[in-house]
């Protein structure tokens, strides 16, 4: 299901016994246990009546599970990242998936157990099928529009008026994730407070941008003749922590945007990709700049560059600086 089916299966009282929470939509996966913990626990009891495992065994979490609530109607029991749901090989895999898959009908009605993914799970894997099939909740993100709106409705609520073209901004700088949105519209509505209005400007002085809008930058900065600035952007991501890999296929990824930019109106761009509004504009004015041949041609060469680092032929050091070469050849002459 998904996460707003969810909070209204909570808001009429159904619950499950199980529940598999999982997706990149942290801030909002967060806020759904707190609110299922609030559900369940009587106050005063939370102490006796909570669980809580960092990955854990099968054995530990079902008789954790079937212990029988004290002075509450139910127990809550929640498993962070146990291992057989995540990418590696767990110990006991087969064993401890086997365990769980069995036990799942014959959940407690007197308990809520919870398998919480905080990091990206497997979904390949035999117990993560099951869970997803028997009692999934996806938390997936929002597009950009979405988050637009939700930051527009949580600025509001921090104190701080913002309209939705600065919101769409907004999004476009720091990403979808509604737990960077927040932090940086708390530190925005701060900076903002005597005038209560959050503006494009202070989005320009005050928030710390996202590697995909640094790679924008970066092109901008190659479009306008300045390799050294592009280069720099670049050691910045670095510095911060960016993977080079990752670093080069944010590149890739806004030179294909960049490719369908100058072959498709805004609105249509738009639909194509599931872009806002304003990030199609910035794409599309982006691309205006550039010759459509040489977009083309530097995509199919960053893929092939990305296709060699897959196959071994090419170290991640040296992509980079390939696909970093592809942002000068770029420039109209």
């Amino acid at each position: 299901m998904t996460y707003t089916e969810f909070y209204d299966q909570l808001k009429a009282g159904k619950l499950n016994n199980v529940y598999f929470f999982y997706g990149e939509e942290a801030y909002v996966k967060a806020d759904a246990l707190a609110k299922l913990r609030a559900a369940i626990l009587e106050k005063g009891s939370e102490a006796m009546n909570e669980t809580v495992f960092e990955g854990g065994a099968a054995q530990d979490v079902m008789e954790a599970a079937d212990q029988l609530p004290l002075f509450s109607d139910r127990r809550l029991t929640v498993v962070y990242d146990f291992p057989p749901l995540l990418p590696r090989k767990a110990r006991d895999e087969e064993s401890e998936t086997a365990k769980i898959i069995d036990w799942l009908p014959r959940a407690p009605e007197t308990g809520v157990v919870v398998f919480y993914l905080r990091s990206e799970g497997d979904g390949r894997k035999k117990l993560y099928k099951k869970l997803n099939e028997v009692c999934g909740v996806e938390f997936a993100l929002l597009t950009e529009v979405e988050a637009a709106r939700w930051a527009v409705r949580r600025a509001k609520g921090l104190g701080c008026a913002m309209d939705g073209s600065t919101a769409e901004q907004l999004v476009f700088m720091v990403g979808r994730q509604l737990m960077g949105l927040d932090g940086e519209l708390q530190k925005l509505c701060a900076y903002a407070m005597d005038r209560g209005r959050i503006t494009g400007e202070d989005l320009e002085k005050a928030v710390t941008p996202s590697g995909e809008c640094t790679v924008f930058q970066m092109i901008d900065a190659a479009a306008a003749g300045k390799p050294l600035e592009a280069r720099r952007l670049t050691r910045h991501l670095v510095d911060r922590g960016e993977p080079r890999l990752g670093v080069a296929a944010m590149v890739t990824r806004q030179i294909r945007i960049l490719t369908h930019a100058s072959m498709l109106r805004e609105d249509a761009l738009q639909k194509a990709l599931d872009m806002s509004p304003y990030a199609a504009r910035r794409a599309k004015r982006q691309a205006e700049r550039l010759d459509p041949k040489k977009l083309r041609r530097a995509y199919e060469a960053a893929v092939d560059i990305d296709f060699q680092v897959k196959n071994g032929k090419l170290r991640e050091e040296i992509a980079l600086d390939e696909t970093l070469s592809l942002l000068d050849t770029l420039v109209k002459k």
